[in-house]
């Protein structure tokens, strides 16, 4: 994370489109233009050169080919933890609309800690940071 004075960072992760969606004809409306913009494609626009499209500006944007491991190690989690071991208080908010990803990129695949353990790659950030806090507490 180029910044890690600031208090608040804002990062984007961009959901891939399923293959579902695919099948019915939906396209990606949003994509990581650079590593700190998007671009949000108007659907209500013609397909081609005169398609309307807004630029927007975050800390750090994640594409739909981001891993779970990728995202912990750069959307600037590790650092959080580094000030919760500190004694600070941290949190790490979660938004966006059903469907767009927000559990998954948290808490990884459903029950696959339950049926697995931990150490799998889809485990989300709340797996990977309490793994994170237990190992650098035993060090």
């Amino acid at each position: 994370m180029p910044n890690t004075t600031e208090n608040v960072r804002v990062v984007v992760r961009i959901r891939p489109i399923t293959p579902r969606e695919r099948e019915n004809g939906n396209e990606e409306l949003v994509r990581c233009v650079s590593e700190s913009s998007i671009q949000v494609i108007d659907p209500t626009q013609q397909r081609g050169r005169t398609q309307t499209a807004m630029a927007y500006q975050f800390e750090h944007c994640f594409g739909g080919d981001c891993t779970q491991e990728r995202l912990f190690e750069e959307c600037g989690v590790t650092s959080l933890l580094d000030h919760v071991l500190e004694g600070f208080s941290a949190t790490l908010f979660a938004y966006g609309p059903t469907g767009s990803g927000k559990t998954f990129s948290i808490t990884g695949v459903p029950d696959s800690i339950v049926r697995l353990g931990s150490g799998e790659a889809t485990d989300g950030v709340v797996i990977r940071s309490v793994e994170r806090l237990f190992d650098r507490v035993r060090a």
